[in-house]
């Protein structure tokens, strides 16, 4: 059984030890490897239900970021707003002025929780394919961008403070 400790509010990581190499798991909650195991969950079948969940998490992961603008994930998704629609990869993140001394390990795993919350998404061009740019090493990284509902919050948070 693995046990699950908050890193960041609303995000918990298995902080379970691997009894052969003596190494802390270290994934976040919903990784595959791994479940938590609670009560049994409630069988969203339908689309809609699926929707509505992916909906609330990724409002939830958003209404964190909001209230603490400090954390690591706060400070890697505004870096990645403010690349505009442009966006960002994560060679361009560890050299951004935002982020200045946050290490490479701290921000790579950040920009995932924020994928995996759906507030941020690859960059696609006109023809459905992903956007990349080449990196100082002669390779290509993918680039990372706001989505939807993301925009959508920061359009409703900038509306309310208005106000």
């Amino acid at each position: 059984m693995h046990d699950f400790r908050p890193v960041e509010p609303g995000i918990d990581q298995c902080s379970a030890v691997n009894p052969t190499s003596g190494i802390e798991c270290g994934l976040p909650l919903g990784h595959a490897t791994h479940v938590k195991v609670t009560q049994a969950p409630e069988v969203a079948t339908s689309r809609r239900h699926r929707a509505i969940d992916s909906i609330n998490r990724t409002e939830a992961a958003f209404h964190a970021i909001a209230k603490d603008d400090t954390s690591p994930m706060a400070r890697v998704f505004a870096a990645i707003a403010m690349a505009g629609p442009t966006g960002a990869t994560d060679n361009e993140l560890y050299v951004h002025p935002d982020l200045a001394g946050m290490p490479q390990s701290t921000i790579r795993p950040r920009r995932i929780d924020l994928e995996t919350a759906g507030l941020i998404v690859r960059a696609t061009d006109a023809t459905n394919d992903n956007v990349k740019r080449p990196t100082a090493s002669g390779g290509f990284a993918q680039v990372w961008v706001l989505g939807s509902m993301a925009r959508r919050l920061l359009l409703q948070l900038d509306t309310r403070s208005v106000a």
